[in-house]
């Protein structure tokens, strides 16, 4: 109904001003890189994979530790008892937080450096030595097809007679396939947590730029073997997501969490644009074979299409991607 005696169609098409657009435009927005943090608060930066596959055959922290202002590097075997280093999207539990024997791509997360400053936890991690056995890397649709390497189960949709399209007299048969490149979400903000321990290691407070923090929430959980009752997940406002923030926050707001558990003090980590790219994945390139039946009239009749998604090394959300092209 008309509202207050003002037409409610008098709001289409008027400029309104963003809730936050004042804060934004004058620099004062709280980000998660903005909150202020306790004085003993402490930072943190990743030790990263360089292979796309190989073997982990040795971690040596020990240059990285005799760094002054250098308070712990934590890998795998730093998960509390209870805990767990596994976590995945929907029913796939197929990643590790830290990888524990083997890397499967270029980025992925092998231990946390945590330190009195950014700037130092960076440059220890860069002395934190990993030996490791190269394999075999799958790294194009390709590459996969060709080595029958799928993941989650195939779906399709069916309509009529395709063959009997294909199989008409007046059509002509095209036969090709079509490639769409990945892309990155390019959020403004980087990923970016801070992590407050609670009283006797017991409980968590997490800041978390996230598209799930109930999904922070519960990793949170298993990761410390912990309930979820005694951790809060908050989230401020984001600089951006766009689906690149629903799953793939998870293995650097959990790295924090594990480091604010185990020194018992607050930790942050706010990653360079490099890194978050190598670390959290792009949106789906796909791969696309199709047999198309046309009348001479250029009216369409029959199509058969196969669509590959590249899904990297984990299921993530890779099922619901490849269902909401077929569908």
């Amino acid at each position: 109904g008309d509202e207050g005696g003002k037409d409610p169609a008098a709001v289409l098409g008027a400029g309104k001003m963003h809730a936050s657009g004042l804060l934004q435009v004058t620099g004062e927005a709280m980000y998660t890189d903005d909150i202020p943090l306790p004085g003993k608060a402490l930072e943190s930066w990743f030790v990263l994979s360089k292979h796309a596959h190989a073997k982990i055959t040795g971690i040596d922290a020990s240059k990285a530790l005799e760094q002054h202002g250098v308070f712990a590097v934590l890998t795998h075997e730093d998960i509390p008892e209870g805990g767990s280093n596994k976590f995945g999207a929907a029913q796939w539990i197929d990643e590790e937080i830290f990888a524990s024997t083997h890397v499967y791509y270029v980025g992925q997360p092998i231990a946390v450096v945590v330190a009195a400053s950014r700037g130092l936890a960076e440059r220890a991690a860069k002395l934190v030595e990993v030996s490791y056995e190269e394999l075999p890397a799958v790294t194009s649709i390709a590459d996969a097809i060709a080595a029958k390497s799928f993941q989650c189960e195939n779906h399709w949709t069916v309509k009529g007679d395709v063959e009997a399209a294909f199989a008409r007299d007046d059509v002509v048969i095209v036969e090709g396939n079509v490639n769409c490149g990945g892309q990155e979400h390019f959020y403004l903000e980087t990923n970016a947590t801070v992590a407050i321990p609670g009283e006797a290691g017991a409980a968590m407070t997490i800041m978390c730029s996230t598209q799930a923090a109930n999904k922070t929430q519960m990793c949170a959980s298993k990761l410390l073997g912990i309930p979820a009752s005694r951790i809060v997940c908050r989230v401020k406002r984001m600089g951006g997501g766009f689906g690149g923030k629903e799953t793939r926050t998870v293995p650097l707001s959990m790295a924090v969490v594990l480091a604010a558990h185990k020194l018992n003090r607050p930790v942050r980590m706010n990653v360079d644009r490099n890194i978050d790219m190598a670390t959290t994945g792009q949106r789906h390139a796909f791969y696309g074979e199709y047999k198309v039946a046309v009348t001479r009239e250029g009216k369409f009749v029959g199509l058969r299409a196969t669509l590959y998604a590249e899904g990297g090394f984990s299921s993530d959300l890779s099922q619901a991607v490849t269902d909401r092209a077929v569908f």
